[in-house]
Formats: C-alpha cells, structure tokens, sequence
C-alpha cells in the first residue's frame, strides 16, 4: 500500500484538535448547597454516565473525521502482483491451446489440474471481450481442431466447462500449429496464442521448427504447473515364458520410474483374471526406474489372459498401473527323420537343426 500524496499525511496531527476540545470543553461540577443532598447526589450520578458516555462518542466520532480527510488527501493505493499474462481488450484474433492430455488429470489440492487450466482460460476470454475472434484448440494427441475463429463466447464458455482429461499424451507442437493456421485466416492485426500447459517448459519437442517465424502472432506461454509434481508410474511391462514354475509358467517384467525428488519405497502388485496373485516391494531411486520381476501360472484351461501391474495411487493415478495380454504359446511336437546319416557330425542333415 502507498500514497500518491504522502505529504498530506500531515493531517493526521489534527486528531489532537478533537482531542483538545474534549477535555477543554468537559462540564464541571457546580457546588450546589441543598438539604436534601442524598436525592441531589443520586440524581447527579445518572446525568453524570449519559454525559460521559455521550462525549465519548462524540470524540471518537471527530478523530475518525479528521483521519478519515487526512488519509482521503494523501490518496492511498494498493498494488498486487498480477497473476498470468496481459490481456488487452477489443477488435483482435486469439486461439487458446489448453493442455488436455493425461497429465491434466494431476491431482492438486483436491482437484485435477486441469479445473485451474480452464478457470484460466475462462478469465481470459472474459477479459478479451466481445469483439475478439477466437477458438479453442486442444493439445491431446488426436484431438479435433476447430475450422474457424467465432464470436460465440457463450460456447467457447461451455466448451471449457466441459473439457475433460484425455487418456492419450499431449502433442502441443501439432496444437500450436493448428492455432497459427486459424490466425494466418483472420484479418485482425492483433493475433496472439495463449498456451495453458502443465508442460508449458517441456511439452515443446526441441527438435521441431517453430510454427510461425518472427512475424508471427505473439505468443502467451501460460505455465500453471505446481511448485513441486512427483509422481510414480508404471511405465513398461513385458511378458516371456518361465519355464521353472511349469509350462503355464509366464514372468512379468515391470518398469517402475520415480520421477519426484526423493527416492521412494513402492508396493507393486500383479493382477491375473481380475485376481491378485503377486505382491511385492521396490525402492526407487529419485529422477531413476526400476524393474520389478514376478513369477506367476495362468489359469487352468486358460491360453491367454489380461494382466496388470499396478502400484499405490498418487497425484496421477492413470499412470499407475499398466496392462498387458499374457499368452501361452503353443507347443508343437515335431517329428525329423534323417534318411541319410552320417558318422561325421558335422556332415549329418540333422546338425544344422536347433529346435
């Protein structure tokens, strides 16, 4: 908080005016000489409290007067810190990239994160105003792109409020494309993309040319991502037959990442035909992955099945687990004859034969 004019702060000294005329101004008792002084005395002490009380309010009814003038000529203000980026209203074209991939599903506070991309969102389409052109692109990877800018701001609106997390990775270099080929189509001079990313720093291949070159619409990179994410995942599973537990045996091999900053102990379980069959514990290492290995036998009289691994739910709970098809393959008993044996090994038909 300041003061445009902190020199009329001065003012405030004129609380002690007020002041001054309430103990100047207080009445004093007057020495009446009367015979019936008890019923004088009674009387005196009521009339005393109603004055008393009465000034008293009075006073602090002047002081809060002259502070009141003294603050109002200084001109106070109040300044804050302004949360995401400049928004300037009127005539212009805008296309909104918001992050809806899997990863928008991070829990936060209570929330998903993507709840606080589309408040974003919303907050600048009401700031850019009536007269802009927009649309609304998504990152998510096969996602459906608009074919043109509208004025229907009350759609825009309701399709953020219902925009929900996808199952698949963002591809934000294929959004911002998109949203540099509505804008190339309009006629306004003020064009700007506003990014909404939770990967905002780290969705963008470095590898990949930029969408539009120096004379470009602007582009608002709007980076909403919490102080700290970690996050735990199943990030591989592989099958192979295990021939020691018999020959329905099958091993999982599962890849477990940490990709927080300290180093975490993991329960990990392997579900066949909706039933846990194995259970087992890992540390992970932070910024590192592990490899979990279980043992496991199919079901009787089953040749293949669906198989998880999951692991105890965090901030982002679609990355927990991890599905695979476990089959057994199938055992064919061939028959070689050889018809012209040798006593060379090496000369022998059937010595070039691995089974």
């Amino acid at each position: 908080m300041g003061f445009l004019a902190p020199l009329m702060l001065i003012g405030v000294l004129a609380l002690g005016v007020p002041i001054a005329i309430h103990l100047i101004g207080r009445r004093r008792a007057r020495t009446v000489k009367f015979a019936a002084l008890d019923f004088l005395l009674a009387t005196k002490r009521r009339t005393a409290r109603r004055f008393r009380l009465r000034e008293r309010v009075l006073l602090i009814v002047r002081v809060i007067a002259c502070a009141a003038v003294a603050l109002a000529l200084a001109k106070p203000y109040a300044s804050c810190a302004q949360k995401g980026p400049e928004v300037t209203r009127g005539p212009q074209a805008a296309v909104l990239v918001v992050d809806d991939s899997f990863a928008a599903s991070y829990q936060v506070g209570g929330a998903i994160w993507l709840k606080a991309a589309t408040d974003e969102a919303r907050r600048i389409l009401a700031q850019l105003g009536p007269e802009a052109e927009i649309a609304i692109v998504r990152t998510a990877e096969g996602s459906d792109h608009p074919s043109e800018l509208t004025r229907d701001h009350l759609r825009l609106r309701d399709q953020l409020l219902a925009l929900e997390p996808s199952a698949r990775p963002a591809d934000t270099s294929r959004a911002l494309g998109r949203a540099a080929q509505l804008l190339a189509a309009s006629s306004h001079a003020r064009k700007t993309v506003f990014l909404i990313s939770m990967l905002a720093k780290t969705g963008l291949r470095a590898t990949d040319d930029p969408p539009w070159g120096k004379d470009g619409p602007a582009l608002a990179v709007i980076d909403l991502r919490p102080p700290a994410t970690p996050n735990l995942a199943v990030t591989d599973l592989r099958i192979d037959a295990e021939p020691g537990t018999g020959s329905r045996g099958v091993a999982f091999d599962a890849q477990i990442s940490n990709f927080g900053d300290t180093k975490a102990s993991i329960e990990a379980s392997l579900t066949i035909a909706d039933r846990v069959v194995a259970r087992g514990a890992i540390e992970v290492p932070p910024h590192d992955k592990r490899t979990k290995r279980f043992h496991a036998v199919l079901p009787p009289g089953t040749r293949a099945t669906d198989a998880m691994v999951s692991i105890t739910p965090d901030a982002l709970p679609i990355d927990d687990r991890r599905w695979v098809r476990a089959s057994l393959r199938d055992q064919v008993r061939v028959l070689l004859v050889n018809g012209d044996p040798r006593t060379v090994r090496h000369d022998d038909e059937l010595f070039y034969v691995e089974a």
